[in-house]
């Protein structure tokens, strides 16, 4: 997730929502040690072989999966990291760049490697950065809602949707700071009449973390990353699958389509009637398109390891699914 545009809340988080009526399954929860690394919280489902490991974006915890993701626990064993800074795992007081971000997830992803990663939002954008690190450690991606700016004037810009108080928060740190501080202390208790299509867990998780984690993670990380060319720096030995809503307006389409274009390579699912939230708005289609992709990687070779050549397609795969969750195939140019 990132910043939304609503008052105090969007100082923190964007606004989550999920479908209720699904049953939840059993979830096993875990610290992850390592020596000197963070000790991140991680929910886990399933038990069988291979592991997709679930990224939520900025604001966000491992409540944004929960309730979604327990189909694929059937085939595949599913990890539920809280992010650094975030929910039940620890807070330093540090910078929270996008390369941390990713950092903390190495004890994790090395003890279950080869996986496949799936990440919304800033989330995506840090399991870009994984696999640009550490590729042989990455079946493949799955890049859901991904923010792509070239700069922070970018950034502030499509993030604050032309309003001006909201730009200036936005582009000062200790305004964003206080207004997040505001939002968890102050107005906490009014989360649901100001986002009333959030579940109780999620408006808990939404202001589950510090000023520090939460500022630090949007100056430090999203402004201070060029999304294109982390993108585009994945290494070609990954495979990706791109999944997007069309009425996104916080991470517009246009954006990413520009990466595409480079990227011939790449899967992508563009979900006309979905904005930011496609898992939440459209999870049936965004269940199965994962699912499909992690089969699909399960045919394939492994990835390489270090030194060895990259894997290339030999043709392009580019899929568009319409509103009536009708599968639709287009060759590159």
């Amino acid at each position: 997730m990132l910043m939304s545009t609503r008052s105090c809340v969007a100082s923190c988080a964007i606004g989550v929502r999920l479908v209720a009526g699904l049953t939840p399954l059993p979830i096993e929860s875990q610290a992850v040690p390592s020596g000197g690394r963070p000790v991140l919280h991680v929910d886990s489902l399933g038990a069988r072989a291979p592991a997709i490991v679930f990224l939520a974006g900025l604001g966000a915890t491992s409540s944004y999966w929960k309730a979604r993701v327990g189909p694929l626990a059937d085939d595949y064993q599913l990890f539920l990291p809280d992010p650094l800074g975030f929910g039940r795992s620890p807070r330093p007081d540090t910078a929270y760049s996008v390369e941390l971000h990713a950092e903390s997830l190495e004890t994790l992803v090395e003890r279950e490697a080869p996986v496949i990663m799936v990440g919304h939002s800033f989330g995506a954008l840090v399991a870009a950065a994984y696999a640009r690190a550490h590729p042989e450690q990455v079946r493949g991606l799955v890049l859901i809602g991904t923010p792509v700016f070239a700069s922070k004037a970018e950034a502030v810009g499509q993030l604050s949707g032309g309003n001006l108080v909201k730009r200036w928060v936005l582009s000062h740190r200790k305004p964003t700071a206080l207004f997040c501080a505001l939002t968890r202390k102050v107005a906490r208790p009014f989360i649901p009449l100001l986002a009333p299509d959030m579940p109780n867990d999620v408006r808990d998780d939404a202001t589950a973390h510090t000023s520090r984690a939460s500022t630090s993670s949007l100056h430090d990380g999203l402004y201070a990353l060029d999304g294109r060319e982390l993108l585009r720096s994945i290494p070609d030995a990954v495979p990706v699958l791109v999944i997007h809503g069309e009425r996104d307006r916080t991470a517009p389409w246009l954006a990413v389509q520009q990466v595409l274009e480079s990227r011939r390579a790449w899967e992508y699912l563009l979900l006309p009637e979905a904005d930011h939230h496609p898992v939440l708005r459209s999870p049936s289609a965004v269940l199965r398109a994962i699912r499909e992709f992690a089969d699909g990687l399960q045919a394939q070779p492994p990835p390489p390891t270090e030194g060895s050549a990259a894997r290339l397609d030999d043709e392009p795969r580019f899929g568009v699914l319409s509103a009536n969750a009708t599968k639709h195939t287009q060759r590159g140019k």
